[in-house]
């Protein structure tokens, strides 16, 4: 069972969420909807979705003579490249569940990498006491990888002091940290994505996140190929007052740069930067949608 544990940590800190099939909303005709696609994955080929997690692993847990079926979560019964799919095995008495995808940027295939608590590999036994055990065993594991990994850096520990000697942190100090955190990461874009949600709960209040900072995701039309864009808009007070103080910078291919608010408005304007899928969350100080006909 520790082997099982110890197999699906690590593959999340080897695989990233393919960033092309998230760009596409999850639509469409893809190469992950062929099986065929799996003997693609090699040593530089490492973009993955929730298919190819479950088989690679499903083939893991055959090797460690463990019992385990693949739920497909679809109208159309088994059917591999549809829907989403769970892997359900079981160890002597421990039922478990095992899906690194429960959330694309908040799933454990992202939040491995950052050390964030797993929350895709669960035990589903009734029994309490089991449960316990099983917790206990996947935190044994996962500190031993941790205490392996010695690449990961992180610029919260400076955050955290400050905090802990009672110094108030200013809002452009935050930012600065939140910059310089997530440009001395080596991840790549998916699991970036991942470490800046889990960076912006750790950094800022909910009112902070309410009325000072703002996050979206965008996908980028500037290079030949479709990529993913992180906008951060910051205002010293509040959103809602002088939208002239409002400053954007925009993360992409590993580099954050300040946006004008007139170059940021005639990208959304003209799809330059586009929401993926149905989201269409509000850029302060952007009009969009309707509001751009009036």
């Amino acid at each position: 069972l520790e082997k099982a544990i110890y197999i699906y940590i690590k593959m999340c800190q080897i695989f990233t969420y393919d960033e092309k099939y998230y760009l596409a909303n999850q639509e469409g005709e893809s190469e992950h909807q062929d099986i065929l696609y799996l003997s693609s994955i090699q040593e530089h080929h490492f973009a993955i979705v929730c298919f190819e997690f479950n088989a690679i692993y499903s083939k893991f847990l055959s090797e460690l003579g463990i019992c385990f079926a693949s739920d497909y979560q679809n109208s159309f019964g088994e059917a591999y490249g549809s829907g989403h799919v769970v892997l359900n095995f079981r160890f002597d008495k421990f039922l478990i569940s095992a899906d690194a995808v429960t959330s694309i940027l908040n799933g454990d295939l992202a939040g491995v990498k950052f050390h964030h608590n797993l929350v895709g590999l669960q035990c589903t036994n009734k029994n309490q006491e089991t449960v316990k055990e099983f917790s206990s065993l996947v935190t044994s594991v996962y500190q031993m990888i941790q205490e392996q990994d010695h690449d990961f850096v992180s610029h919260l520990e400076e955050y955290l002091l400050l905090t802990k000697q009672c110094k108030e942190v200013s809002l452009e100090e935050k930012r600065q940290i939140l910059f310089e955190s997530i440009l001395s990461t080596s991840m790549r874009p998916m699991d970036t994505l991942g470490y800046v949600i889990h960076l912006k709960k750790i950094l800022f209040s909910s009112k902070e996140l309410e009325e000072n900072v703002r996050f979206v995701i965008l996908k980028s039309h500037e290079k030949d190929q479709d990529s993913l864009c992180v906008l951060f808009a910051f205002h010293p007070t509040n959103f809602k007052e002088h939208s002239e103080q409002i400053r954007y910078y925009q993360y992409s291919e590993n580099q954050i740069v300040p946006i004008s608010q007139e170059v940021l408005q005639k990208k959304m304007q003209d799809h330059v930067f586009e929401f993926i899928g149905e989201s269409r969350q509000e850029i302060p100080g952007i009009l969009m949608g309707e509001k751009l006909k009036c």
